[in-house]
């Protein structure tokens, strides 16, 4: 029977200020490799994550429904870095972190697998989150116009083929709460204010980069790394140089992921790229600096994936564009619902309950309450 599961895992986010990183002591003892203890435990997180898939897998290897199924797996933001969370994410060398506009916030990791896929490839065109919908949709079967007039796009055949270039520009946001907006439009990409001050507009490298005594153990963990790569993946640059292919490492990671191993069992092979293929370079460009709390920025994203270099003052007639398509969008935009935070919604004043504070059937009493006795 058709299904569809939508599986929103908890990994690798942060958890409670006392705990921040939880993970099963042998996932932890797995990476002990990395000697920095928050990047250990976020990877241990992470090969959690990886052995969850590899099990929703191997149950549906066991009958011939995976023969028939697409797995896309796909993040909700950029890595939270600079100090947000607390996390070990890293967006590095993309500009920026969660909760902002920039590459390392808005640029998404994701993965589609499918028997349906004859050719394993690298997808580069643009994709927005609204087009999984139709994109599914039309992959299972279904007429797209019957979804009505949506933001989101088919992306299947361009997908599954190569062919086309369904979309051309994506609106990564318009935020009157913070007076920021952001568009991509073909190469180019515009960016208008900012968030949090402009406290998150960096490029943040991993600790390892910085600091020697944190740099990974290879040895310890059985992984083949040359060290031509080794110094390529350390190098304290913005603009890191191409590094070498290190199929060693490749290979160790392959067979030592649980989703890799049961797709090996039904005699498909894995997708072989290079490191180069995968890795953001960010080019030998020259560097104008950005001020988006001042004025807009505009970067080519296809020769400046870290932006880099702002050329709005070079490029006017494309700043001119890209606002008239947002002037476009806001005319057109539904009003956010936040409301302004109150203190009438204080779960003190509620015998320390968390409920719809307006709901006057569960809260009698306006004034504070002490906590219940246990």
């Amino acid at each position: 029977k058709p299904f569809f599961l939508y599986l929103s895992h908890l990994a690798v986010h942060v958890g409670n200020f006392y705990a921040l990183f939880e993970a099963p002591e042998k996932y932890v003892e797995m990476n002990s490799h990395i000697k920095n203890p928050k990047r250990r435990q976020f990877a241990a997180m992470l090969s959690a994550l990886d052995d969850a898939i590899g099990q929703l897998v191997e149950a549906l290897s066991a009958t011939d429904a995976i023969q028939n199924t697409i797995f896309a797996l796909t993040t909700d933001n950029g890595a939270a870095t600079a100090g947000i969370d607390d996390s070990a994410g890293s967006n590095w060398p993309l500009r920026g972190t969660k909760m902002t506009h920039w590459e390392g916030g808005v640029r998404g990791t994701a993965f589609l697998w499918s028997p349906m896929i004859p050719q394993p490839r690298v997808y580069r065109e643009l994709m927005h989150v609204s087009d999984w919908l139709p994109t599914l949709y039309s992959a299972a079967g279904g007429n797209v116009h019957d979804l009505g007039d949506i933001d989101g796009i088919d992306m299947w055949r361009s997908l599954v083929t190569g062919a086309g270039v369904p979309r051309t520009e994506v609106l990564h946001n318009i935020d009157p709460i913070w007076n920021m907006s952001a568009l991509r439009f073909g190469r180019y990409k515009y960016v208008n204010g900012t968030y949090g001050e402009g406290h998150f507009d960096g490029w943040y490298q991993p600790a390892e980069v910085s600091d020697p005594a944190l740099r990974y153990n290879y040895e310890s963990n059985g992984s083949e790394q040359t060290s031509n790569e080794t110094q390529w993946f350390y190098q304290p640059a913005v603009a890191p140089t191409r590094p070498p292919s290190s199929p060693g490492t490749r290979n160790a990671l392959d067979w030592t992921c649980a989703a890799a191993r049961t797709i090996r069992s039904l005699g498909r092979s894995l997708a072989k790229h290079t490191p180069d293929e995968l890795r953001t370079d960010c080019g030998q460009v020259k560097t104008k600096e950005c001020k988006p709390l001042e004025k807009p920025c505009l970067f080519d994203i296809d020769e400046d994936p870290c932006e880099m270099n702002n050329i709005a003052e070079e490029h006017p007639v494309i700043v001119r564009t890209i606002e008239r398509r947002l002037a476009d969008y806001r005319r057109r935009m539904v009003p956010p619902l936040n409301k302004p935070p109150t203190r009438k919604s204080d779960p003190r004043y509620f015998n320390y309950t968390w409920a719809p504070y307006l709901d006057s059937s569960l809260h009698d009493s306006p004034s504070p309450q002490t906590p219940l006795a246990v």
